[in-house]
């Protein structure tokens, strides 16, 4: 029984028209017939003919059905088989917010980018280290990952407090991610950076995806993924539960190892590691599920929200499936 708000940008062009030259935008004519209108019903009324929401769990038609899954587009499968259908089936996503802001995300591929070019050539970007590195010339490598760490957050953004608080918040984790590199050092070479590559897993898909790192010795490969947020603890790894670490060790030959690497405020350390036979066995249990669920989509099974807290509480998809509606209708039904 409120109004409701007008946009920003009407409300924008309300503003101006009433401060700058004193009118009102608000049709007199429709507010004097609202209180006459044949349609208009008390609330009550109104709300007593709305069916509560049910739970979505639609099906995907075979023609939208992706061919292509990468480790997040197969993460959104476990979390919410709804979130799935509207995001990768309907290829649905949210307007895009204009900001000069710096967000934590655009951090995120900043620290990326800085560690790619560190180790590797990039264009556009000073030459990397290419030295090994150890004790003795730690505090060369030190200064110039600093340099690249201050040219890669000025470029192509505007100097500002905001970007200058987001370097220093990097460069106080610099130090600590060269002494990680040189005990790295002892048992690992960097063998490629940023690697994107792909693996078929049925005749029905393939899965792909970006590596930050391989890193190489005798015995095989250790993917490394950086992480300047809250990475997947161990055990949802183990339990199927997050599956960017086993998805990536499918997409290269000879993996027997893959790690998350916490990287921010100070600290850089290993947060999550898999390996050897526990590997294996992880990624051939979570390629398992992937294709049968790939095979249960041709064979158009259902696609329900799951209502998890977790999920939902980061997902752009809630407007459609009104997870609060049908789980108000479930509570009462129970």
């Amino acid at each position: 029984g409120e109004w409701l708000a007008a946009s920003p940008w009407v409300q924008s062009i309300q503003n101006i028209a009433e401060q700058g030259f004193n009118l009102r935008l608000h049709n007199q004519e429709l507010l004097a017939l609202i209180p006459h209108s044949t349609v208009t019903r008390h609330q009550a009324e109104l709300l007593a003919k709305i069916e509560t929401s049910h739970r979505p769990d639609p099906q995907l038609l075979a023609a939208l059905i992706p061919h292509d899954y990468s480790a997040s587009r197969h993460q959104r499968l476990i979390d919410c088989p709804y979130r799935f259908f509207a995001a990768d089936g309907l290829q649905l996503k949210t307007l895009e917010q204009i900001t000069t802001e710096l967000m934590k995300s655009d951090y995120g591929e900043k620290v990326h980018l800085i560690l790619q070019a560190f180790h590797q050539t990039v264009e556009g970007l000073p030459e990397p280290f290419t030295e090994r590195l150890t004790d003795t010339n730690r505090e060369q490598a030190l200064q110039h990952l600093n340099r690249l760490s201050e040219k890669v957050f000025m470029q192509h953004t505007e100097d500002s407090i905001q970007q200058r608080a987001w370097l220093q918040r990097w460069l106080s984790t610099t130090e600590s991610y060269i002494d990680w590199q040189i005990q790295r050092n002892a048992n690992w070479t960097i063998h490629r950076t940023e690697l994107k590559t792909e693996a078929r897993i049925s005749d029905r898909a393939r899965i792909n995806g970006r590596l930050d790192r391989v890193d190489q010795n005798n015995d095989g490969y250790s993917i490394v993924d950086y992480k300047t947020g809250s990475p997947a603890s161990r055990e949802t790894a183990l339990s199927g539960e997050d599956i960017q670490l086993t998805s990536y060790a499918a997409l290269h030959q000879q993996v027997n190892q893959v790690i998350y690497l916490k990287l921010d405020q100070g600290t850089t350390r290993t947060a999550t590691c898999l390996e050897e036979e526990e590997l294996e066995s992880c990624t051939q249990q979570t390629m398992q599920r992937l294709s049968e669920l790939i095979d249960a989509l041709h064979q158009s099974s259902p696609l329900p929200a799951w209502g998890d807290s977790n999920t939902c509480l980061y997902c752009d998809m809630s407007g459609l499936c009104r997870r609060q509606m049908w789980r108000q209708n479930t509570q009462t039904t129970d």
